[in-house]
Formats: structure tokens, C-alpha cells, sequence
């Protein structure tokens, strides 16, 4: 494969990544402080990070397949930008994204061909994002927080970097 081209699309892929985990990162801050402060029911907030939830599983879901797609590539690059990659789609993996992204969030039937279970879902998502808010605001963290070791930190020195090499500045594809 033409590595300008590869550049070019892992560069455009990590970027909506990162756009869209920092935008469900924001997004599910705001409706935390909102129900902290007594804005939003115990019903509202549950919908509304149900939503921001399943954004940040299926992107983050994305850059474990950006990883596994551009493997091969990946590991010609320099390693201070592509480990902490690695290592962040090591923790997707371990974290059960993966099998959440798969039998949940993007699916509504089982793999018995039956209707998906909520509660079942839910368990496993809280095995993900965490029982209770401050354990929500600790992934969200994992995430994205600004200036500390993240997700989209991780993601962001990625982009720069390959906006260094041949076809990292290349228009998007």
C-alpha cells in the first residue's frame, strides 16, 4: 500500500475519533454537573448518558479497529507516537468494549437471534464505565482529560505526527 495514502487515512480516522470522544466526553460532563446540580431527573440523566455512553464505545471501538486495520503500518512508525496506541487498544480489549460494541451497541438481537437484553447490557457497561458517577467522571478521564496522559492525548500526538510525514497533510480522502 502507498504509504503517503495510508498516512493520510490513519490521520483523517484518528481525527474523527478524537472529535467525536472529545464531543461525548463534554457532553456527558455537562449532563453530570447538570444532574448534580438538580437539573435533570435520575430518568433524564440515565438516557442522556446512555447516548454519550454508546458514542464513546462505538469510537473507541473505531480506534481499536483503526489499530488492528493499519497494524502492519503502525509498527513502522515511530514508537513514542504509535505505543501509546497500542497500549490504549490493549486496554479496549481488556476493558470488554469490544464485546460490548458487539452485542449491545450495535446490535438488538443476541446471539440466540433474540431480542437483546437491557440488563445484561447494562451490567456489562458497568463493568466499563463504572457503577456510579465518579466512577463515570474516572472513564471519562481515561478518555479525555486535558494535558494528562488520555485516550484522545494519545490520539492527538498520533495526528501531529503523522501530519510530519508524507501524506499526513494531504486533503481529506
Amino acid at each position: 500500500m502507498d504509504t503517503a495514502k495510508t498516512n493520510n487515512e490513519i490521520n483523517w480516522l484518528l481525527l474523527d475519533q478524537m472529535t467525536d470522544l472529545t464531543a461525548a466526553v463534554c457532553m456527558g460532563r455537562d449532563f453530570l454537573a447538570a444532574y448534580s446540580e438538580g437539573k435533570l431527573t435520575l430518568l433524564q440523566i440515565m438516557a442522556r448518558l446512555r447516548i454519550c455512553n454508546h458514542s464513546l464505545i462505538l469510537s473507541l471501538y473505531k480506534v481499536w479497529e483503526i489499530r488492528d486495520k493499519y497494524n502492519q503500518h503502525l509498527y513502522s512508525l515511530d514508537k513514542a507516537y504509535v505505543d501509546p496506541l497500542f497500549s490504549y487498544a490493549k486496554e479496549i480489549d481488556k476493558r470488554n468494549i469490544n464485546k460490548f460494541r458487539g452485542r449491545y451497541a450495535a446490535h438488538i438481537w443476541d446471539l440466540k437471534d433474540k431480542p437483546i437484553s437491557l440488563i445484561e447490557a447494562q451490567i456489562l457497561l458497568d463493568t466499563i464505565t463504572g457503577e456510579n458517577n465518579s466512577k463515570v467522571e474516572e472513564f471519562y478521564d481515561w478518555i479525555w482529560l486535558d494535558g494528562k496522559p488520555c485516550v484522545v492525548t494519545a490520539l492527538h500526538d498520533l495526528i501531529n505526527y503523522l501530519r510530519t510525514l508524507p501524506g499526513g497533510d494531504f486533503a481529506r480522502f
